[in-house]
């Protein structure tokens, strides 16, 4: 069981061209910030608490043809989300060549708090901040990473591919259900006896999790990177307005949420950057709430 067993969730980005690898140097700029973040060679890694929980989380270039999470297990998962992938270790190989760029030309734009960018048609555009841009903005002010997540639009997978990814990834991680009931469970770093039982050590942060949602609203596949900062929320507003930073409407009390622009068509990046926290530690953090009030998925049963 332990081959089997989640060890590690990697991000992928594509090394093939200039641009790819010049975006991911600046996306370890930005993280690298948060403490416990190491970069090096193999790319951008976390700490995890609890110590020796799994699984661990990093990112990394690597020669692939789309960016991709790769579950590092025996356990079979091949997901193919247009631009985007979900595999194991275990799938059944490399997904195939990436989509054509798109035709859009990128509109550079200015406030008073510096550049951005608009991309998409002219009569719907979507606004977005370079990721240097977003490095510059928020040198010095990242606290922890809370979790990174994919957004797995609806129209890609249907609802009995859904619930056969989470099958699989129960019966190889610790997945909590969202108390609310939205389709947004989280896997939880856990030691190999709180996998074998139940955790319940909620004495520190529980960190960094890992979402999957399945989203009715989002047109391509989303990267999430959740990110809590030392800023207030007038203070992340002042350096995030809109167009380009946004809130949704029942978590603009936490966070607020950027787009970044990328290199890789057909997929959207995301951070969503939380609000100055004063209590180190609370149900949210320490995983309390996600596996008291929503409950483990066990052994890949889905039902409540």
């Amino acid at each position: 069981m332990d081959t089997q067993r989640l060890h590690r969730i990697a991000f992928l980005f594509p090394d093939g061209t200039a641009e790819g690898r010049a975006f991911f140097d600046h996306l370890a700029q930005l993280l690298g910030e948060i403490p416990g973040t190491t970069v090096g060679a193999s790319g951008i890694g976390f700490a995890v608490t609890p110590p020796r929980g799994l699984p661990a989380l990093s990112l990394a270039l690597a020669s692939v043809a789309l960016p991709q999470v790769l579950f590092n297990t025996e356990a079979p998962i091949d997901l193919a989300l247009g631009a985007f992938a979900l595999r194991s270790s275990a799938g059944a190989g490399e997904p195939g060549a990436p989509p054509a760029p798109d035709t859009h030309a990128v509109r550079s734009r200015e406030d008073a708090v510096g550049p951005y960018v608009e991309v998409g048609p002219p009569d719907a555009p979507d606004a977005q901040l370079a990721l240097p841009e977003l490095a510059r903005r928020l040198a010095g002010h990242l606290v922890r990473l809370d979790h990174t997540g994919v957004n797995i639009p609806t129209t890609l997978v249907d609802r009995a591919g859904w619930d056969d990814l989470l099958r699989r990834l129960a019966a190889i991680a610790t997945v909590y259900r969202y108390p609310t009931g939205e389709d947004w469970p989280f896997i939880l770093p856990a030691t190999d006896a709180e996998f074998a039982g139940a955790i319940t050590d909620f004495a520190a942060n529980r960190e960094p999790k890992f979402e999957l949602v399945y989203d009715s609203y989002a047109r391509d596949p989303i990267i999430q990177i959740s990110v809590e900062t030392d800023l207030r929320r007038p203070e992340l507003e002042a350096l995030l307005p809109e167009p380009y930073g946004i809130a949704f409407p029942d978590l603009a009390d936490i966070f607020r949420t950027v787009f970044v622009h990328h290199p890789w068509p057909g997929l959207q990046l995301r951070f969503d950057l939380y609000y100055r926290s004063d209590t180190p530690v609370d149900p949210w953090t320490s995983g309390e709430w996600l596996v008291t009030q929503g409950g483990r998925i066990e052994n890949g049963h889905l039902a409540g």
